[in-house]
């Protein structure tokens, strides 16, 4: 596991985060980044998080630790699950966070996270000390090495033109849209490769795509974000008014047949 993890500036100005009822809440949900594995889990345990973090801390208590992980679940920054007979937190919004994280270079012990969303968790966890999947094709880790290609620099875009020109020069569009995925909608689960193909040509192409999820990054939705994408780019295209249904309503329908077809 690594020995730390990167703390984003956008932390200060967060309002989530100015939510938190103190600043000692604040520093314990800012102090438990570094101990999060590769997917964003950490102990839930109250006594393992006040151990980890608060070592010297004598006039912090468990019981303490308990009522911050309470509001820091409260305003949505971690989602508490068991497993393993154990209390586990996951932090939804890590990988969006954590630029140049490399899975395949990272392996843990700690149980996935739960399912969100009606999607997958993440991508399969390898065991400690097990010897890393072959870099064939279509593994998760050639992905990483294509994705590691098409970005270039650690550092994501910050502008749709800079979207734009990671995607033309990229030489995997699928992982350039999985990582803007990762980066602008931090909060889902980001889509496997083959669905982004899938509805890429759905909607006119890996560029088109780039625009619909630039343009919704700032309400994103919920539920398959992909398929609500796929609903706001048909009623666009349709006829004025259509048949009545709201965007998120023909998304839900594309869902439905979608899981018909995969079915």
């Amino acid at each position: 596991m690594a020995r730390g993890r990167m703390l984003n500036q956008t932390v200060s100005a967060s309002l989530k985060f100015q939510q938190l009822p103190d600043d000692t809440c604040r520093l314990l949900a800012t102090w438990i980044i570094p101990y999060l594995d590769l997917n964003g889990v950490y102990y839930a345990d109250p006594t393992m998080v006040k151990s980890a973090v608060f070592p010297r801390r004598a006039d912090i208590t468990p019981e303490m630790v308990a009522g911050y992980l309470d509001a820091i679940e409260g305003i949505g920054l971690i989602v508490r699950f068991e497993a393993k007979g154990d209390l586990w937190q996951w932090w939804p919004g890590f990988a969006g966070n954590q630029v140049g994280l490399r899975r395949d270079r990272e392996s843990t012990t700690y149980p996935l996270p739960p399912r969100q969303n009606g999607g997958e968790p993440t991508a399969p966890v390898p065991p400690v000390d097990a010897p890393k999947p072959a870099e064939g094709k279509g593994t998760e880790v050639n992905l990483q090495q294509k994705r590691s290609e098409t970005e270039g620099a650690d550092a994501p875009p910050t502008t749709f033109p800079g979207w734009q020109e990671a995607i033309k020069e990229g030489k995997n569009r699928p992982a350039t849209l999985r990582w803007m995925c990762e980066v602008l909608y931090p909060g889902l689960d980001p889509p496997d490769y083959s669905y982004i193909g899938k509805v890429a040509r759905k909607v006119g192409g890996a560029g088109r795509l780039a625009d619909l999820l630039w343009q919704h990054s700032t309400h994103p939705p919920t539920g398959d974000l992909l398929a609500y994408i796929q609903g706001v780019a048909k009623h666009a295209t349709g006829p004025p008014g259509g048949d009545g249904q709201t965007p998120a309503q023909i998304a839900a329908g594309i869902a439905r047949e979608m899981e018909a077809q995969d079915g």
